[in-house]
């Protein structure tokens, strides 16, 4: 692995939404920088700053007074760095390429529906294309794309390692919520799966500002089965210990993947549901539309279904494992130090 003492700045947006933390998976990548010797510093705006205080309270920053892009490259102008990242959808072309200059730089990305100035260009997106990108970004530019990519904590790749299929009952199931998932959708699940749990526990993960927080918390104090867990850094542990998955396809599908749990995926937004079909195509999961009429019994049916069979649940498992490792963090992080001056 290559080792740097290279500083790094990151230009990450507040914003949590369409399935995608800007600030969270940006300082998942700082910590594979610094896992190899790197020094990064985050740009503080108002969006983000609450945020940054919470998951990374000693984290280097520079304070921008704004979000715009003249206030980002005014705060930029204060630090020495020798390469960017920036995942901030509010940016362009020629916001990346005035943060850049000369510098190597990375830009995360989702929806290739802007021009991009980056040396290289990461999309983790399951239907994503390098080709897509052709009339988007510099011809020069290295695109990285598909959830090989997807940005996660390392814990999820140390977990994988010691990790194998166990062919027994479900003993704990994973319920991942993103900030997208409506809180009705999410109490929805809660309760329609509750009468099928029997002994097994319901663990679930929320985004930390979860507006439907208090009414599962009233569920749970009723129900010794389910318990709620929002800390962003609780997320590797409690996903490892799950037998089977119920994701939103956002982040937590990704992590989900990596440890190889047998999937159920919820499309909640319209661009899931070309995910969907390519994870039904590999039989990587049993997909359902959060907007389909007969949406609960199509969930209780299909975790039923993948309690009773075991065999579809090894076969889920292998291939949702198959889709990424958990190291799409540290793999961005080595394409960038190989652009840094020796």
């Amino acid at each position: 692995m290559l080792q740097t003492n290279s500083r790094f700045l990151f230009v990450a947006s507040g914003h949590a939404g369409h399935g995608i933390d800007h600030l969270a998976r940006s300082l998942i990548l700082a910590q594979a920088l610094a896992d190899c010797g790197g020094a990064c510093t985050f740009i503080a705006t108002p969006e983000n700053t609450q945020r940054l205080n919470g998951l990374s309270p000693a984290m280097a920053r520079t304070t921008s007074a704004g979000d715009t892009s003249d206030e980002i490259c005014r705060a930029a102008a204060r630090v020495e760095y020798d390469a960017v990242v920036i995942d901030h959808p509010g940016l362009g072309r020629t916001d990346h390429e005035a943060l850049a200059k000369d510098r190597p730089s990375v830009i995360l990305d989702d929806a290739a529906d802007r021009e991009i100035g980056g040396r290289i260009v990461v999309n983790p997106a399951m239907n994503s294309d390098p080709a897509n990108y052709k009339a988007l970004a510099p011809e020069s530019a290295e695109i990285l794309t598909g959830p090989i990519f997807a940005l996660m904590s390392s814990e999820y790749a140390q977990q994988r390692l010691g990790r194998v299929f166990e062919p027994g009952s479900v003993r704990r199931l994973l319920l991942s919520i993103d900030a997208d998932t409506p809180t009705d959708l999410t109490v929805r699940m809660v309760d329609h799966l509750r009468p099928r749990l029997g002994d097994a526990t319901l663990e679930v993960l929320l985004p930390e500002d979860f507006e439907g927080r208090r009414g599962l918390d009233r569920i749970s104090a009723r129900d010794p089965r389910l318990t709620l867990n929002n800390h962003p850094l609780e997320r590797p542990r409690i996903a490892a210990r799950a037998d089977l998955a119920i994701s939103a396809m956002g982040a937590g599908l990704w992590e989900a993947s990596a440890l190889g749990l047998p999937l159920i995926a919820v499309a909640v937004r319209p661009s899931d549901r070309e995910t969907a079909i390519r994870l039904t195509e590999l039989e990587a999961a049993i997909c359902i539309d959060s907007e389909d009429p007969n949406f609960e019994s199509r969930l209780e049916r299909a975790f039923v279904r993948l309690v009773a069979d075991l065999t579809l649940r090894a076969k889920l498992s292998a291939n949702s494992a198959a889709l990424t490792d958990g190291t799409g963090a540290s793999r961005i992080a080595q394409k960038l130090i190989e652009l840094l001056p020796r």
